[in-house]
């Protein structure tokens, strides 16, 4: 049986060919395989799911940071937590993704693109306004909140029916979180945020925020920070 998924897989990958005929060939392949051995989208690929751990790039995760994180990870069917730094051992917080291989990857790049372009906006409108830290802090709020509401308005155009796998990318992010709360025995939590005239100008802003451009329209590549 695992010779008869590794078929599918392939042809799952060659659904997503450029070339519109062997994209539907393969496609209608892998649905006649999965019919005839009665797989299901969530056997092909939930023997795939990955855990992948990573340092965030400052000492303490910001509310912001971890709403960025989760929002662009949820849009690609990757399920993100984070853990607390550890004052006592002085180790840094962590950002924990599971999902699939692509997805994780797909969801590293885009979370290292926008999270550049995000605190780098803050700290322009900081200087415009001699805004506090504070009140730089709300309106990141906003740019978050906003960007990743229309992130994923974007996504949906292009991974609601296919994705990754020709699995929904609701169904994949459903698939990833129930393995990370069963693998960690995670509790459900919630993160809210205040909302002012400062969080209202942030999200106003968000659409100077985007996943396919330079920080203020600069030309040269970034040196992307690690989240």
């Amino acid at each position: 049986m695992d010779k008869i998924k590794d078929k599918i897989k392939k042809l799952i990958a060659l659904s997503e060919s450029a070339n519109p005929h062997e994209a539907s060939s393969a496609l209608s392949k892998a649905i006649t395989l999965m019919q005839k051995y009665q797989l299901s989208q969530t056997d092909i690929n939930k023997t795939d799911l990955l855990t992948v751990t990573q340092d965030h790039y400052q000492h303490n995760m910001s509310g912001q940071d971890g709403a960025l994180i989760s929002g662009i990870a949820a849009t690609h069917g990757v399920f993100m937590f984070k853990v607390p730094a550890n004052r006592d051992t002085g180790k840094r917080a962590q950002v924990i993704l599971t999902g699939l291989k692509g997805d994780i990857e797909s969801t590293q790049y885009f979370i290292e693109i926008v999270a550049r372009q995000i605190n780098a906006q803050v700290s322009h409108w900081r200087r415009l306004n001699n805004a506090s830290v504070a009140n730089g802090n709300d309106y990141k709020w906003g740019l978050v909140m906003g960007f990743v509401k229309r992130f994923k308005e974007e996504m949906k155009v292009i991974s609601t029916e296919v994705g990754s796998g020709m699995v929904a990318v609701d169904t994949r992010f459903s698939e990833a979180e129930q393995f990370a709360r069963v693998s960690f025995k995670l509790q459900s939590g919630k993160t809210s945020a205040r909302s002012n005239d400062h969080r209202a100008n942030g999200t106003q802003d968000s659409d100077k925020i985007s996943s396919a451009r330079g920080v203020h329209g600069a030309l040269s590549a970034l040196r992307l920070e690690k989240f």
